[in-house]
């Protein structure tokens, strides 16, 4: 028999997951504002912590003209001792590039994640909707150094609970190895608007343009 006091703690572990696989999904994802306006590969790897649990992620992202890109990323997290994996899709999308008009970057992101857990076959949806807006203070053509606030929405039919709002903060920064071979580090931190809670990622990855 199914009691409430199970439901209520069943609902809590589920609305903690969604929240951090949300961080997981858009945090980082932007290699567009490093690119000119032309196509780029980037491959990553990305960790967050929250609470009680932690998580890392890799991805494969390509921009087809440095202004819309698209990409896969495959996650492993940890909660309660149970091991979840994650396969997401997403895309992001430069709407305005920083150029001598436009002083800053506008893009949106949008994502679809589905998180699975195999021995008790808990399953989830995820769907999110994010903006950004940052600018490239660097003063050199080889490096890049840009902050970049995000807001987004996250909704998860699958599961029935309230969506919700999220605020970020992160900077990109990055360096020319080569002509053709850029460094990606990316910093960060995401609020939850309704609860006030917070993680921090980390997001390190390789851009060939």
């Amino acid at each position: 028999m199914v009691t409430d006091g199970y439901i209520r703690r069943s609902c809590k572990k589920i609305s903690i997951l969604l929240a951090f696989s949300f961080f997981v999904t858009i945090s980082g994802y932007s290699q567009n504002i490093f690119l000119s306006d032309s196509p780029g590969l980037l491959t990553y790897g990305q960790f967050s912590q929250v609470q009680q649990f932690d998580g890392a992620s890799v991805g494969l992202n390509y921009s087809l003209n440095g202004k819309t890109a698209f990409g896969i990323s495959y996650g492993s997290n940890s909660l309660n001792n149970r091991n979840y994996q994650s396969v997401s899709v997403l895309a992001n999308v430069l709407i305005k590039k920083q150029s001598e008009g436009d002083i800053l970057n506008f893009e949106v992101m949008p994502s679809f994640e589905r998180k699975y857990h195999n021995p008790t076959n808990q399953n989830l949806s995820l769907f999110a909707l994010g903006t950004g807006i940052s600018r490239d203070f660097s003063q050199r053509s080889d490096i890049n150094l840009i902050p970049r606030a995000s807001f987004s929405y996250l909704m998860s039919p699958s599961v029935g609970l309230t969506n919700y709002f999220s605020a970020g903060l992160d900077m990109g920064l990055g360096y020319d190895i080569s002509s053709n071979l850029k460094l990606i580090v990316n910093p960060g931190l995401n609020v939850r608007m309704d609860t006030g809670s917070y993680n921090g990622t980390f997001t390190g990855g390789f851009l060939v343009h």
